[in-house]
């Protein structure tokens, strides 16, 4: 029977994991390239959370959009692109609802605040981008309330292709 079922999902990795956990009983390991993680543990630095480090000169946000929270994440970036995870958070509430109690008012709180740096200065988040992805109006009505400069609503893709698109005009109207 166990070798019918491997016959059946041999070819369809999902299956595969599936079968491997459950029917075999065996833990999945996935495949592909990755980093030693030595070399990458060696270079953990310590650093106050909240806290730009000493290298970091200017802050950006990404922010994740599902029905009942928003995720944000506060990234500091220094001098060759390195980089540093300043904060992370969970705005709780309807991301349909674009009142000031809703998680939308907490991002607008989250962008007028600044980070204290290690040497003394204070730093505010420079660009913020949010997934337009769920919600897609409601992001476009938030974002449309400050400078592109500022904040962007940006659309993952599945597909490979350019790492970065050309911005698409997006307006609601009446019509549609």
């Amino acid at each position: 029977t166990i070798a019918k079922q491997w016959v059946k999902v041999h070819k369809d990795p999902d299956k595969l994991r599936v079968f491997t956990n459950t029917v075999l009983a065996e833990v999945w390991q996935e495949k592909g390239e990755a980093p030693e993680w030595r070399p990458l543990y060696d270079r953990r630095e310590n650093y106050q959370l909240g806290t730009v480090p000493r290298g970091g000169l200017f802050l950006t946000a990404g922010v994740d959009v599902q029905k009942d929270r928003l995720i944000v994440e506060i990234v500091a970036w220094g001098r060759g692109k390195e980089s540093w995870s300043i904060d992370y958070g969970v705005l709780p509430g309807n991301t349909a609802d674009l009142g000031v109690g809703g998680p939308w008012g907490q991002l607008d709180a989250l962008l007028a605040r600044s980070f204290p740096h290690e040497l003394g200065a204070e730093i505010a988040v420079r660009m913020l981008a949010v997934d337009s992805g769920y919600n897609t109006s409601e992001v476009y009505t938030w974002a449309r309330k400050y400078q592109m400069s500022r904040v962007v609503a940006v659309k993952g893709m599945d597909s490979g292709g350019a790492l970065i698109g050309a911005p698409s005009p997006v307006e609601i109207n009446l019509r549609g």
